[in-house]
């Protein structure tokens, strides 16, 4: 049996984000702050929006590509299991079981997909003879999961599981530079890792798609509320990330332009704020202004990836 351990998922809304940084930093992976992690691996500069808004929009990309190659990013090589077809399940549930079981054993805690709100969750530990994972997640009061449960959180299989092998030394500025060029791609959704499932909005049609779904009656205001909630705290932690890429003299002119949609976004979100009861209608007197924060927002965001452009070619 290995037990669990106090470990706390990261202090970001960003659902991956929060689980690797306390997954990364039980293993010594990672030491710095947590939106240092959100900018470096990339994920910070996600939007993806369904334009009915649907909650699944934050997390609506291919897990495996994108989580193995923001690991990538900071020297971490990780190996991923995953699975959404009947066929097949158990034999990758096994698979997923023996590998965290073994990542765990090792001091490295894995990082897997669990039920819808909760996002991602970090695996702690396990017990082989209740033949249970132990995890923690955002809701502070994670129950155990069973082995054979693994990736069916709701009786179908929604298999997703992750462990990190080693860190190698990496070079800060490459690194940078790759997060940066990474931004674009999210952007302009040429080379993003989309979802093989869902196809959404991407970067600026995302913000496209979510002005018109803050000035449409017929969107899911609990997803949009959720979607907003978790733009606005990735763009601040973004701000701060492109504040110390200016310390590095790494497209500096970033930070300012970061600031100001981290300014935006944040304005929006605390118009239509993710508070219950989340499926409220939204309030149509504060739509205006939501709608103008967020149509500056992308502004702003689209002159900073011409800045990224520019700069690096």
């Amino acid at each position: 049996m290995t037990t669990e351990t106090e470990i706390r998922m990261g202090d970001t809304r960003t659902p991956y984000i929060a689980a690797a940084a306390g997954a990364l930093r039980a293993a010594g992976m990672w030491s710095d702050e947590t939106w240092m992690l959100l900018g470096l691996t990339g994920l910070g500069f996600h939007l993806v929006v369904d334009p009915g808004t649907c909650p699944s929009s934050p997390t609506a990309y291919d897990w495996t590509a994108a989580h193995t190659d923001a690991m990538q990013r900071i020297g971490v090589s990780s190996r991923c299991v995953e699975c959404f077809e009947a066929s097949g399940y158990e034999a990758a549930r096994d698979e997923a079981v023996a590998m965290i079981k073994a990542s765990l054993d090792r001091g490295a805690p894995a990082v897997i997909r669990t039920f819808d709100y909760a996002e991602f969750a970090i695996v702690t530990g396990y017990d082989d003879a209740d033949g249970v994972f132990f995890v923690v997640d955002i809701t502070g009061d994670a129950d155990p999961i069973l082995f054979a449960n693994l990736g069916r959180p709701h009786g179908s299989p929604f298999l997703f599981a992750q462990v990190f092998d080693v860190q190698e030394p990496f070079d800060l500025h490459e690194a940078a530079v790759a997060s940066l060029r990474y931004a674009v791609a999210c952007w302009r959704g040429d080379g993003f890792p989309a979802s093989p499932i869902y196809h959404y909005r991407l970067g600026a049609e995302g913000y496209r798609a979510l002005i018109d779904a803050v000035e449409s009656a017929t969107t899911d205001p609990l997803g949009l509320r959720y979607i907003l909630r978790i733009l606005a705290d990735a763009r601040a932690g973004i701000a701060r990330y492109s504040a110390r890429l200016a310390e590095l003299d790494v497209v500096p002119a970033l930070a300012d332009l970061y600031a100001g949609v981290a300014a935006a976004t944040g304005r929006a979100a605390e118009l239509l704020p993710a508070e219950p009861p989340f499926e409220r209608p939204l309030d149509a007197g504060v739509a205006p202004e939501a709608a103008a924060a967020l149509r500056e927002a992308s502004e702003v965001e689209e002159r900073a990836v011409h800045e990224i452009e520019r700069v690096l070619g």
